[in-house]
């Protein structure tokens, strides 16, 4: 709700309200999706659409959003941004990411997504949105 209130445009907003089958479905109409890794991430990426994810305290090596074109993972590095087919996850590059915990010392808030780079977030999105565009 807050992102809506900061958006200059008006987003349609579902909020809870669709299906996982329309969730496919909507996902699959998409020309991008942004958010944190998610099963709504994973859905997004198994009907081909571009998927930019938000990581914190999981590992992209063992959850980041695979691309149906490649037979291996692309995700190699420990942390950081990194990109697999249409794919691409943001993450810190930090020496404690990931480390699988609920939160800094058990405070259910993560540091590495709350402090994430949100400049390289813009920038991924400028450019697979211009890709999308095109294609």
């Amino acid at each position: 709700e807050n992102i809506l209130r900061l958006a200059k445009s008006k987003p349609s907003a579902f909020l809870g309200k669709l299906s996982l089958k329309q969730v496919a479905f909507l996902s699959s109409k998409a020309r991008l999706f942004v958010g944190v890794d998610t099963a709504i991430m994973h859905m997004a990426a198994a009907v081909n659409t571009p998927v930019v994810a938000l990581f914190g305290p999981s590992s992209a090596m063992n959850w980041g959003p695979w691309d149906n074109t490649c037979a291996n993972s692309g995700y190699k590095a420990k942390n950081g941004i990194q990109h697999m087919g249409a794919h691409s996850v943001v993450q810190a590059s930090w020496e404690c990411v990931p480390c699988i915990c609920d939160g800094c010392n058990g405070s259910k808030k993560s540091r590495c997504l709350d402090e994430i780079n949100t400049s390289a977030i813009k920038e991924l999105i400028k450019a697979k949105l211009k890709k999308a565009k095109h294609s």
